[in-house]
């Protein structure tokens, strides 16, 4: 049986607010919301969240050994933020995305 060790992996998930979304979200209370959302068990390391245009884009670092079930963690997680958080049910996840940590790299 081969052993699957776990790795950090970065998930990317792009957030957008619905027309009618509330004003008054600010990155640090979106990490705030997210790690009030992390259960016990799930494999969150850090929450990074920085506001862009057109919304947020959140970045969360989990352990696990594959590239699908760290980013359907990193959904499941923002999908609880958002139904459970009264500032951000107005949002609206518009995008996924596994983040290469070799490619975050600096040479030097």
């Amino acid at each position: 049986m081969t052993k699957r060790t776990e790795q950090m992996r970065l998930a990317r998930i792009s957030l957008a607010p619905r027309h009618d979304a509330a004003a008054g979200v600010d990155a640090a209370a979106l990490v705030d919301a997210t790690w009030a959302a992390v259960r016990p068990g799930d494999p969150v390391e850090h929450v990074v969240a920085r506001a862009v245009p057109d919304g947020f884009e959140v970045g969360v670092f989990l352990q696990s050994a594959d590239i699908p079930a760290g980013r359907d963690t990193a959904r499941a997680l923002m999908s609880r933020v958002l139904a459970n958080s009264p500032t951000m049910r107005q949002w609206r996840i518009v995008a996924d995305a596994d983040v290469p940590l070799d490619s975050l790299h600096h040479g030097g």
